[in-house]
C-alpha cells in the first residue's frame, strides 16, 4: 500500500465535512428537501443522515491516517536476515542497517506535518459533535408495516430536561426518505419511544398514531393519521 495515498485520503476525509459546511454557508448552494430528513435503510432508521455521514467520514479518516503511519513505519524499518543454524553465533558482527532518511525537502516535511495537525484538529471536534448529535435522537419504527409496506417512524429528541419528537411516514423500499407527518413536545426529557407510549393501528393504507405520556407531570401528546399516499 502507498502510505502517501492513504495519508492524502485520510486528510481529505477529515476536511470534507467542514469544507462542505463552509461551501454551503457561503454560497447560494441549496440542499435538496430530503437532506434534513431521516432515512430508513432496510430495518435501520437514521435520524440525521448528514451528521451520520460526517461521523463516518471522520472515523474513516482516523483509520486511514493510522494505517498510513503504520505502513510508513514498516517501510522504514530495515529487515533483519534470518541466520541458518549457528551461523548467527559464528558470524562476525556487522553494523546495524540505518533507517532510510526522509529525502523530501524540509518545506515539504513541515507542510505535511502542518496539514496532519490541521486534519486532526478538525477531525476530533467534528466527530465529537456529530456523535453527540446522533446520541440526542432516538429513532424507532413502530407498529409494523401497513398493507402497502408503509411504515411509521417516530424520532425522539432529548437533551437534559428538554424533549420533543417527530412522526414520519416511511414509504416502502430498501432505502426510503421519511415524510413528515407531525410533531410533539415533552417535558423533563420524557421519551415516548423509550417508554413505549406510542400506538399505531393500521386501517387500510393509513395508520392512526397516538403518542401519549404515562405521567401527567410530563405531558407528551400527539395523534393523527399517517399515510404514504
Amino acid at each position: 500500500m502507498n502510505p502517501r495515498g492513504l495519508w492524502w485520503a485520510g486528510v481529505a476525509m477529515a476536511l470534507m465535512p467542514g469544507l462542505g459546511y463552509m461551501v454551503w454557508q457561503h454560497t447560494d448552494l441549496t440542499l435538496p428537501a430530503w437532506a434534513g430528513l431521516p432515512i430508513v435503510v432496510g430495518p435501520v432508521p437514521v435520524a440525521d443522515p448528514l451528521m451520520a455521514a460526517a461521523a463516518l467520514c471522520e472515523l474513516a479518516s482516523l483509520g486511514l491516517l493510522i494505517t498510513a503511519a503504520a505502513v510508513r513505519r514498516r517501510a522504514r524499518t530495515p529487515a533483519i536476515p534470518e541466520a541458518e543454524g549457528d551461523a548467527l553465533t559464528d558470524a562476525p558482527s556487522t553494523p546495524t542497517a540505518r533507517r532510510p532518511a526522509d529525502r523530501r525537502p524540509a518545506i515539504a516535511r513541515v507542510g505535511a506535518i502542518a496539514v496532519s495537525v490541521l486534519a486532526v484538529l478538525v477531525m476530533l471536534p467534528t466527530a465529537a459533535f456529530a456523535l453527540l448529535a446522533q446520541s440526542l435522537d432516538t429513532p424507532a419504527l413502530v407498529g409494523g408495516a401497513g398493507p402497502s409496506g408503509c411504515r411509521v417512524l417516530v424520532v425522539d429528541h432529548t437533551f437534559l430536561l428538554l424533549g420533543s419528537g417527530d412522526v414520519y411516514a416511511v414509504p416502502p423500499g430498501p432505502v426510503a426518505v421519511a415524510r413528515p407527518a407531525g410533531g410533539y413536545g415533552a417535558d423533563d426529557g420524557y421519551s415516548p419511544v423509550a417508554m413505549g407510549t406510542v400506538s399505531v393501528i393500521w386501517e387500510g393504507d393509513g395508520a392512526s398514531v397516538n403518542v401519549w405520556s404515562d405521567d401527567g407531570n410530563r405531558p407528551a401528546a400527539w395523534s393523527g393519521t399517517v399515510s404514504c399516499g
